[in-house]
């Protein structure tokens, strides 16, 4: 069972110290002059994991560009379940895919979306975007037989967004 987050690069140079500001270029990316040991080891492990990031947001372009270029966490999954939580860090719904050998209709993005009504979004092989400011969870799929992974996309830089529905639309097939 695995469970990692990659955050959005920003252009770092590892060698640098743990404190200092940062520079904006004239493109719009923020050149990191000097970085934490917690940063230095994100760069480290986004390193190891770029063809991933630009694999899953080039998956997410296609189905919505906009959120696209607010994307600034990854969560990537394997053999996760959860319980019910709120993603209190998000600033904005997220989407969720999911892949693997797993039984169609099970391993869903559970959302409360009132006190007695939960809807289950079928993420397997498609995207669907869920708002995780609501209770939310992974429901049941055979862990022990099956493999289950998961690309999450999170938004957690930009302004915050007022809550609205758990749900939006059906996610279309990939």
């Amino acid at each position: 069972k695995c469970y990692m987050i990659l955050r959005a690069p920003a252009v770092v140079s590892p060698s640098n110290s743990s404190s200092g500001n940062n520079e904006n270029n004239d493109d719009g990316t923020t050149v990191v002059t000097k970085v934490s040991r917690r940063e230095k080891r994100r760069h480290k492990k986004m390193e190891g994991n770029v063809k991933l990031w630009n694999l899953a947001l080039r998956a997410m372009k296609e189905t919505d560009p906009e959120f696209a270029t607010r994307c600034s966490e990854i969560a990537v999954t394997y053999g996760f379940t959860g319980s019910p939580h709120i993603d209190r860090q998000n600033a904005s719904p997220f989407y969720g895919l999911a892949l693997g050998e797993f039984t169609e209709g099970t391993g869903c993005v559970n959302v409360e979306c009132s006190p007695r009504i939960v809807a289950e979004m079928n993420t397997k092989n498609r995207l669907g975007r869920v708002d995780g400011r609501w209770p939310h969870w992974v429901g049941g799929y055979d862990v022990e037989r099956e493999e289950r992974f998961s690309l999450i996309y999170y938004d957690t830089m930009s302004a915050y967004e007022t809550p609205g529905p758990a749900i939006f639309k059906i996610p279309m097939e990939c």
